[in-house]
């Protein structure tokens, strides 16, 4: 018959939770639990009911077991805790320990988790039996009953608590055994790690070096087909005026495929610290309408309007800014409708430099806001329409290379407004 257990889970992720269950559920237990991951959630949680345990995970984006270890003691309440963790340092669990957590595990190893909460929660009720026997006794000393109850009331609670406290002596010497032993298994799982990353660094080492190399290489053939489109274009423009379409389709896919080799480019340069700065005065209005010059010509079908105010300059390295704008815009365009209207408005709000980019296209989830700043990520609205996964990172990385932020506020179907913040020259 399945045991029943109520669980208080500190964990910020749902597909984690539900895996911890299952082994519970396997282990003879029904759980019944809540996940949380603040500390206002937890207090909010120890005060709604009883629970028979805790398990945390140990780090999360708003919380820690070390701060969940310190909401429970400061709650008074007697828990199991026990943390779970994708990875930690043996340093880490024994300094958890010595604070009070009562065990710790890796999360891809759960073998030990039902055993140890059938441990904990057996040794829970054996410290309130112990604790109930001490109350008794005391109230036993103080009492007015005749002696003849009190010394055989004080011989049976005594005798409770001596077997409650060679129980103690077997429990720490056990635990003692089991906590030297848990961390010698991190420590050999830690050094199996360490060495399976250094292999995984030395291959993407080699990866990223005939990626670079075989981007770079693109570069000579893409100039070419540039080159080639643009001299029939002049050679034929009078003999097919439909052809200038089709030509236009051609540098647009070369354009697309040139971005793409600069921003993996870049993106490595800059993930390596390999990439060449050269910081001078930048006219930003400047860099904007070289830009717009540029997006104007390539994408006639969409309206490029620029609100921004002269003098704007700033102390940077001019042609990664013109990447962030570039890419700004790229994306305005890309995800706007045909004949649709892209903004740019730049200003100076008291010593810091405003750019914003805002278009009237899909928008942006609420939800992935900041997973689009990810290496990698993209919306997941945008269907078909083309991309790499590496402009906003790219364009993030550079911003917060040059002490600025990028933010981005959007409603869905209602077009995304992006806006770089950067210090102004000379602030």
């Amino acid at each position: 018959m399945c045991k029943p257990l109520n669980v208080l889970m500190i964990e910020d992720s749902p597909d984690d939770a539900e895996l911890v269950m299952l082994e519970l559920t396997r282990g003879g237990f029904l759980p019944d639990f809540r996940r949380v991951e603040t500390a206002q959630a937890m207090r909010d949680a120890l005060a709604s009911r009883q629970w028979d345990l805790i398990l945390s995970d140990y780090c999360l984006p708003q919380f820690s077991a070390e701060a969940a270890l310190e909401t429970l003691l400061e709650s008074g309440l007697d828990l199991p805790f026990i943390v779970l963790s994708g990875v930690i340092h043996e340093e880490r669990a024994a300094e958890l320990m010595r604070r009070g957590a009562h065990d710790f595990m890796e999360k891809s190893i759960l073998a030990r988790l039902v055993p140890a909460i059938e441990r904990e929660i057996r040794e829970v009720r054996e410290r309130n039996q112990r604790r109930e026997a001490e109350r008794r006794l005391q109230a036993l000393l103080t009492s007015t009953a005749p002696a003849e109850e009190i010394l055989a009331a004080l011989k049976s609670d005594i005798d409770a608590l001596t077997l409650s406290n060679g129980t103690l002596e077997q429990t720490l010497r056990r635990r003692t055994h089991e906590v030297e032993a848990a961390a010698l298994q991190i420590y050999n799982l830690n050094k199996r790690q360490e060495a399976a990353a250094g292999r995984e660094a030395r291959a993407r080492h080699l990866l990223r070096q005939a990626l670079t190399a075989v981007t770079e290489d693109f570069r000579g053939p893409l100039a070419v087909i540039d080159t080639a489109a643009q001299l029939l274009g002049i050679q034929i423009a009078d003999q097919l005026p439909q052809a200038d379409q089709r030509i236009k389709a051609i540098r647009g896919g070369v354009l697309r495929l040139v971005a793409l080799t600069d921003s993996y480019l870049a993106t490595e340069q800059l993930d390596t610290g390999d990439l060449l700065v050269r910081k001078r005065s930048v006219d930003l209005v400047r860099l904007i309408q070289l830009c717009v010059a540029h997006h104007g010509a390539a994408h006639p079908g969409h309206t490029i309007v620029v609100e921004a105010t002269a003098p704007l300059t700033l102390w940077g390295d001019a042609s990664l800014l013109a990447v962030v704008i570039d890419h700004l815009v790229t994306n305005a365009v890309k995800f706007s409708p045909a004949g649709g209207r892209v903004t740019i408005a730049a200003g100076l709000d008291r010593e810091i430099i405003r750019i914003s980019v805002s278009d009237q296209g899909i928008g942006v989830p609420a939800k992935e806001m900041e997973a689009i700043f990810h290496r990698l990520r993209r919306g997941s609205n945008v269907g078909d329409i083309p991309g790499s996964g590496l402009g906003l990172y790219l364009v993030r990385q550079i911003v917060e290379w040059h002490g600025g932020q990028v933010t981005v506020e959007s409603l869905p179907g209602q077009g995304a407004c992006f806006t770089v913040a950067l210090h102004a020259e000379g602030r």
